[in-house]
């Protein structure tokens, strides 16, 4: 029998993560991981997009619900979006249920973008 009560809601190591990709970012591929620790005795964390967020987004990227990874699940546009923004939030698995949120920004930079910054680069 257990002898420690959930009475700790599990933090995200970060109150926001951000990151940028380029438009090109391989399908399949991780685009960030969030976590986060719990102080109640063998937490079990499960990660989820906050229900609010868009289907855009919900299709764009697949989350590992246990280990918070996240990929790229479709085709970037970066004509059609620059930025992706939205909450995420992690659960502890207990009868009553901790949870907390932190801000994903997800930045998309666009090939000729970044083929430009290439080319400006000053040379040696």
């Amino acid at each position: 029998m257990p002898t420690d009560l959930n009475d700790n809601p599990p933090k995200f190591t970060k109150s926001e993560y951000s990151v940028t990709i380029p438009e090109d970012h391989s399908i399949g591929s991780l685009v960030l991981q969030v976590s986060a620790t719990d102080a109640d005795e063998s937490p079990q964390l499960l990660y989820e997009m906050d229900p609010l967020t868009s289907e855009d987004i919900r299709k764009t990227f697949a989350l590992n619900h246990s280990s918070g990874e996240l990929f790229l699940a479709i085709p970037l546009d970066y004509e059609r979006w620059q930025q992706y923004k939205f909450f995420m939030l992690v659960k502890d698995a207990q009868i009553n249920p901790h949870s907390s949120s932190a801000t994903v920004i997800i930045n998309i930079s666009g090939i000729v973008c970044s083929l430009l910054a290439l080319n400006n680069e000053p040379k040696n």
